[in-house]
C-alpha cells in the first residue's frame, strides 16, 4: 500500500471493523467535548483511524528501511533543547501517545543512545519485532514494563536519556487522578516515580505532512524533565 490512498483505505476499514474501540472513542469525546455534534465526533474518530493506519505502516519504514530513508521521512525541529541535556544529566523525554511515538524515538535514536520501556504484547512475533525495531540504532535499550522500574532507574543514573511512552496502565495504586477536560482521569506520576523536578524544554511530537509524506519530530518547551534519582540510604 503506497501513498495517501493506501493508509486512508486501511483507516476506513479499521473504523468500521473495530466497533468496540469506536464506541469507546465516542464516549470519551462526548465526555470531553459535549459541545460537538455526533457527526463531528465521528469525523474526528475516522480521521484518527486513518492516521493510526498510517502510523502502523510507518513502522515498517522505521524498523526495516535504511537510515537515509528515516532521516528523510522524519525531520527534527529545535533539537538543541534535547541536545543541551542529553548524556549530561538524568533526563526523561516525554513522548506522545501514540501515533508519533515510534517516529520520534527512532529518529532521535539514530544520533543518540537512548532507552525506552514498553508493555509486552500478546503476539510474541510482533512483540519481538517491535523490541528489535525500537532497539535498532545507537545501542538503544528496550526494557519491559513487566520487569519493573529498577532497570530504568539504573539507566537514568548512567545518564542515558529515557524516551518515555506515557501510554501505560499503572492501575489505581501507581496513578494520579487529575481533572482532564472537566473529567477526572488517571495518569502515571512520572515526576513522583523518578523524583523528577525542574520542568525543562522538549518533547517529541508528530505533525504529519500528508502532501509530502513527512513527519516532524518537534522538540517543544515543557516536555523534557531533569530526573533527580533518589538514593536509598544504606542500612534501610
Amino acid at each position: 500500500m503506497r501513498g495517501c490512498a493506501g493508509w486512508a483505505i486501511a483507516g476506513v476499514v479499521l473504523y468500521y471493523c473495530v466497533p468496540r474501540r469506536r464506541n469507546i472513542a465516542r464516549i470519551n469525546l462526548r465526555l470531553c467535548f459535549p459541545q460537538m455534534s455526533d457527526r463531528e465526533r465521528d469525523a474526528l474518530i475516522l480521521a484518527h483511524c486513518k492516521f493510526f493506519a498510517r502510523s502502523f505502516l510507518d513502522r515498517f519504514v522505521l524498523w526495516y528501511q535504511p537510515i537515509e530513508r528515516i532521516r528523510e521521512m522524519v525531520q527534527i525541529e529545535d533539537a538543541h533543547y534535547f541536545e543541551a541535556h542529553a548524556g549530561k544529566e538524568p533526563m526523561i523525554l516525554l513522548a506522545p501517545h501514540f501515533l508519533g511515538m515510534d517516529a520520534g524515538g527512532s529518529r532521535l535514536s539514530i544520533d543518540h543512545t537512548m532507552f525506552t520501556m514498553f508493555a509486552n504484547q500478546k503476539n510474541k512475533v510482533f512483540n519481538e519485532e517491535m523490541r528489535k525495531g525500537r532497539a535498532r540504532f545507537s545501542g538503544a535499550i528496550v526494557l519491559s514494563r513487566q520487569d519493573g522500574l529498577r532497570g530504568a532507574i539504573r539507566k537514568l543514573r548512567e545518564g542515558v536519556p529515557f524516551y518515555f511512552l506515557p501510554d501505560m496502565d499503572l492501575r489505581a495504586r501507581d496513578s494520579v487522578f487529575v481533572p482532564f477536560f472537566r473529567r477526572e482521569g488517571g495518569d502515571g506520576d512520572v515526576g513522583g516515580a523518578s523524583g523528577a523536578d525542574d520542568p525543562r524544554e522538549g518533547g517529541a511530537l508528530r505533525d504529519a505532512d500528508d502532501r509530502h509524506g513527512l513527519s516532524h519530530a518537534s522538540i517543544r518547551p515543557g516536555m523534557v524533565i531533569r530526573a533527580t534519582i533518589w538514593r536509598r540510604p544504606r542500612g534501610r
